[in-house]
């Protein structure tokens, strides 16, 4: 198994029609361009890979859309991944270890 991985920091967030995917989010560190996350329809999510600049290109079905937007809004650090099991290739979004019971949604929306 090999997880390749970029840390996110900020993110930009589109709407389409008209595209291959109905929405994606591009992904920043410190300025600096990590990877598309983009989101299709079910039954048409291609394999999840690297772009020809070495950043990354996610592929979720759009019913994923809410979680992952909660999750960079919500949590950090994230990183975005492409884990390589063997003939598989996979897509993550991830956090590092996070304390249980830290409730930091919870705790933004009672601001």
């Amino acid at each position: 198994m090999s997880i390749k991985s970029k840390l996110v920091n900020s993110y930009q967030y589109f709407i389409g029609e008209g595209l291959g995917q109905k929405a994606y989010i591009s992904c920043w560190y410190k300025g600096a361009f990590q990877g598309y996350i983009d989101f299709y329809e079910a039954g048409n999510v291609p394999t999840p890979g690297f772009n020809s600049n070495g950043s990354f290109h996610l592929a979720y079905p759009i019913e994923r859309l809410d979680s992952i937007l909660t999750t960079l809004r919500e949590e950090s650090p994230v990183y975005i991944q492409i884990a390589n099991f063997g003939t598989l290739i996979s897509c993550r979004v991830a956090t590092s270890d996070e304390p249980v019971g830290e409730q930091e949604g919870f705790q933004k929306q009672q601001r």
